[in-house]
């Protein structure tokens, strides 16, 4: 903050061009061959290129002293985000705009896809993509990672059946399983985005404030 600061100083006392970082004299030796020899005299020199120099730095310094309060800011707004409770809040909020879930069930299945599979990294992401790309990219994503979710537990729950049953079962194939629309629904009670009329969509108003925040 030094380099600034100086520059403030001496604009206030009326003496800017005596930076002492961006000299516009300076002393410098000259040789000249005077009477068959060469002799070395000590002259004053003018440096032109200090006066672009030192305009140049004078930007980029209260450049970089207006962003660095606006990134600190910003760094503690997203560690805040990552917070679970924060995360979590999020991830319903954004399970509710998919309109694959009633009310009632939009806190269980946030908690599980949450926690099991996407993770604080994937919320991270989803939140970028949101701030960068708007909320509706960020839903149709969170959609589909649900229905991929609910396939593969749907995957897994089969396998566990066979094998309980002594029927075989292909347990290898439960990460190749695409997403769909079919089993989510009869799953989790819920109805899918198609399912629901223009005036369903329309008359959905959204919980409280204190809704999205709570951690349970």
């Amino acid at each position: 903050m030094k380099p600034g600061s100086t520059e403030l100083i001496l604009a206030a006392d009326g003496d800017w061009w005596n930076s002492p970082r961006f000299p516009l004299q300076t002393l410098c030796q000259v040789r000249a061959a005077i009477q068959g020899g060469l002799r070395t005299y000590i002259c004053r020199c003018v440096l032109p290129i200090n006066v672009f120099n030192e305009k140049i730095f004078s930007v980029v310094w209260f450049f970089l002293a207006f962003i660095l309060p606006l990134n600190t800011v910003s760094l503690a707004i997203w560690i805040w985000r990552i917070f679970p409770c924060n995360r979590l809040a999020f991830v319903r909020l954004t399970l509710w705009r998919t309109r694959l879930f009633n009310l009632s069930e939009i806190s269980r299945a946030s908690k599980k896809v949450e926690t099991n599979y996407l993770g604080w990294d994937g919320v991270f992401v989803l939140r970028l993509i949101e701030h960068n790309h708007g909320s509706n990219l960020a839903t149709v994503i969170l959609g589909k990672l649900w229905e991929f979710y609910s396939n593969q537990m749907k995957a897994q729950e089969e396998g566990a059946v066979d094998l309980e049953l002594g029927r075989p079962g292909d347990m290898g194939s439960v990460t190749s399983v695409a997403p769909s629309t079919s089993w989510h629904s009869c799953h989790a009670g819920a109805c899918h985005l198609g399912h629901f009329t223009q005036q369903q969509k329309r008359s959905a108003a959204p919980p409280h404030n204190g809704y999205w925040s709570k951690c349970s």
